[in-house]
């Protein structure tokens, strides 16, 4: 299991919370990722539970390209 955010220094720390709901909103909703939240001391954090052996560094990157993507295009609005 891996928690992480991902960053803006536009954003105060609510709309960073805000922004990481999207993202996985955005990720279940396009098929193309799976990933739960969690809440840790009033921060919310993306988690990837990543279990099947045959996982390579390519969807690791795909993932995170994913996760660019869709918070550029979001930051764009």
């Amino acid at each position: 299991i891996v928690c992480f955010r991902y960053l803006s220094h536009k954003l105060d720390p609510n709309k960073l919370n805000r922004l990481q709901s999207h993202i996985r909103r955005q990720l279940i909703k396009s098929g193309s990722f799976h990933l739960s939240q969690v809440d840790i001391h009033a921060h919310t954090w993306l988690r990837a539970c990543i279990m099947n052996p045959f996982t390579s560094a390519q969807d690791l990157d795909d993932l995170l390209n994913n996760i660019c993507e869709v918070s550029h295009n979001t930051l764009e609005i």
